[in-house]
């Protein structure tokens, strides 16, 4: 069965989870096989896994000019595709909620706000 996983939002958001996502590939073992970056059209990065297939793209042709969209699919049924998804958009979060915590100067005020988010 096809999995598959759609986006629409702005390009720098876009591109960063694009990223994210890119390093939950590699640690669920998907090496990337292709990366096509044409002038006009999707950028698309092909990564594959013994028989498993997962390509990701980028469409900036897509929504408004600040928009993009991402797309991650497989032609085939792998079990983990959420979990290679769920595990780029946690960290993902993760790391841009740590970056803001890590904003407030005040240590005390800091350890506060994050006792409140557990």
């Amino acid at each position: 069965m096809p999995r598959s996983y759609e986006l629409l939002a702005e390009k720098q958001v876009v591109g960063i989870l694009a990223d994210f996502l890119k390093g939950s590939l590699k640690e669920y073992r998907f090496e990337e096989r292709l990366h096509v970056s044409p002038s006009e059209g999707p950028e698309v990065w092909e990564y594959i896994r013994e028989d498993e297939i997962i390509s990701l793209s980028l469409d900036d042709s897509a929504g408004s000019q600040t928009e993009t969209r991402l797309n991650l699919e497989s032609e085939t049924d792998i079990a983990d595709f959420y979990d290679v998804l769920s595990r780029a958009i946690v960290s993902f979060h993760s790391a841009y909620i740590k970056k803001m915590l890590l904003s407030i100067p005040d240590d005390a005020e800091r350890r506060r706000i994050m006792d409140q988010l557990k």
